[in-house]
């Protein structure tokens, strides 16, 4: 059900994956132990251009994670990031975004 109308048949709608970072986070030891050969790494909060928020980490263009704090790739408030594909540990395919240019 959408929270927002109601409706008990919400239709996919396609969308660019490009936006803006609302918020972010830093993860640093101590994590789950899959983890801890990556760290640090960043948790973006992205705003698509189309409206929607979606949760996804930082990486290159490549879509390999990026060990870092974000401030290199200038991670702030309202930078620019693109949609990349990353495979996760398990397999999975996930979202995740690059910083644009």
């Amino acid at each position: 059900m959408c929270p927002d109308c109601h409706t008990p048949d919400p239709a996919w709608t396609e969308v660019t994956g490009d936006g803006g970072v609302v918020s972010w986070t830093v993860l640093h030891p101590p994590v789950l132990p899959v983890w801890s050969e990556q760290l640090p790494f960043v948790v973006l909060l992205v705003e698509l251009d189309e409206g929607v928020r979606m949760i996804g980490q930082l990486v290159d263009d490549d879509g390999k994670l990026l060990r870092t704090d974000g401030t290199a790739e200038g991670i702030d408030f309202g930078t620019r990031v693109e949609l990349r594909w990353r495979q996760d540990e398990s397999g999975q395919t996930l979202p995740a975004w690059s910083p644009v240019g």
